[in-house]
């Protein structure tokens, strides 16, 4: 649907820019470079990135970093999924028997009801076959 690609649109945006972020962050950590000091801010760091680099700059090592966390992702939505699939059948399974339990007791409900809709039916037609004898008499 149009939101969902909205949606993982958003993400991309955002996974760009958070590895552009943490490609300025460590470089900013690493900024001594022997005994002089390489960035004197965040805004040099990237300043002096997009001059030497351009864009590329701010995602180097973006490649083996996708390859070392692509393998874990998949293997975590991987076992979610079927974890996901067991519980749901899990709670199918109880949904069933709940649904058959009610069934039953329906079921053992109505039999109820008309036992003793036959019960009362026979106790009227004692009652009629007894004033009919009494009449007669």
């Amino acid at each position: 649907s149009c939101s969902s690609l909205h949606s993982s649109n958003h993400q991309i945006y955002m996974l760009c820019w958070a590895f552009a972020v943490q490609v300025i962050r460590s470089r900013l950590q690493q900024r001594f470079e022997g005994r002089s000091l390489v960035y004197s801010s965040t805004w040099q760091a990237v300043a002096t990135t997009w001059q030497r680099e351009g864009l590329g700059g701010f995602y180097k090592g973006l490649v083996p970093s996708l390859m070392r966390v692509m393998p874990q992702s998949a293997i975590t939505l991987t076992v979610y999924e079927g974890l996901v699939k067991v519980l749901e059948g899990q709670n199918d399974k109880q949904h069933g028997k709940q649904q058959q339990q009610q069934q039953q007791q329906s079921s053992a409900s109505g039999q109820t009801k008309q036992h003793k809709a036959a019960q009362q039916l026979q106790h009227h037609h004692q009652q009629q076959l007894q004033h009919q004898q009494q009449q007669q008499q």
